[in-house]
């Protein structure tokens, strides 16, 4: 069963976007999460690269399956 850990979301700006790379890190206690990329039609386009170390999830957005969106789930 997957949990809903955050729902972010941003309303009435406008931005624009480029290409985005950068490192995050979660502080959790759920050690099994994954972290999948996400497109802007809400399909899952593949799994990214997670590590979970003394009590933090770290992944880096931007290299493996660049996406908008980003799910973070347990299995």
């Amino acid at each position: 069963e997957s949990v809903v850990l955050a729902t972010i979301q941003a309303e009435n700006f406008e931005y624009e976007i480029g290409e985005i790379e950068g490192k995050l890190t979660i502080t959790t206690e759920v050690e099994d999460l994954q972290v999948w990329a996400v497109n802007a039609e809400g399909n899952v386009v593949g799994e990214v690269p997670a590590t979970y170390a003394d009590g933090k999830l770290t992944f880096t957005v931007g290299q493996t399956n660049p996406a908008c969106y980003y799910l973070i789930c347990n299995d």
